[in-house]
């Protein structure tokens, strides 16, 4: 896959958050993914034969929302999306810190090993989120924190595990990358949590969609 062949897969509305200098570091990303598959599995085998699509465009989906935050805590990285490509876009950004929380042994060691040879801006913990203590205090250290995931849990798990997070923050905002059954667990979570959010369609893929998240308290 060269630059030019991956650039006409990318929505127009994208374009313009993408850097071609940086996809020397997806292909190490997917290199590397590719090896340890073997290994564990992080994707898919079935998607494979769509990785850019399906996995690296996919999550660049979040990175015009991503802009307004300084601090990004990705929850359940997996093969590191969305997270590890999103900070390889912004690794012009060295000020914008990217946090994967993992519980996975294995997953953590392939997130390492991504992030060592990429030089993403990204500290990998390997940590169930009720463990995670990277939490900025106050307000005054970051601006704003964003929290994703993506094919990681369903939404009412998700709003737990962001509840968490969210009881030693504030000004914080959930992005999370949800496929075609969007309303039926929206009805789900709304028996168990009050949020405010909001629904986007996706640009990758006419089922699926990003909720965005915010005021989570329990019922």
């Amino acid at each position: 896959m060269e630059f030019t062949q991956f650039e006409k897969l990318i929505p127009t509305e994208l374009k313009p958050f993408v850097r071609g200098d940086n996809f020397k570091h997806h292909l190490t990303h997917y290199n590397i993914l590719c090896k340890w598959q073997k290994i564990v599995q992080l994707v898919s085998n079935a998607t494979l034969i769509q990785y850019w699509q399906r996995h690296v465009i996919d999550s660049f989906q979040l990175l015009p929302f991503l802009e307004a935050h300084d601090y990004v805590i990705d929850i359940g990285s997996g093969g590191g999306f969305p997270a590890i490509s999103c900070a390889i876009e912004f690794n012009i950004s060295l000020d914008k810190q990217f946090h994967l929380i993992e519980s996975q042994n294995k997953k953590c060691a392939f997130l390492s090993e991504v992030v060592r040879l990429t030089g993403a801006n990204t500290h990998v913990h390997c940590a169930r989120v009720k463990d995670f203590h990277n939490v900025p205090r106050g307000t005054s250290a970051v601006k704003s924190i964003a929290v994703t995931a993506r094919a990681m849990a369903e939404l009412k798990d998700l709003l737990h595990y962001a509840h968490i997070l969210s009881n030693r923050v504030e000004n914080y905002t959930c992005y999370f990358l949800k496929s075609n059954n969007v309303n039926e667990e929206l009805t789900r979570a709304q028996e168990c949590w009050k949020f405010e959010y909001k629904v986007h369609p996706s640009l990758t893929d006419f089922r699926g969609c990003i909720v965005e998240v915010t005021s989570i308290q329990p019922r």
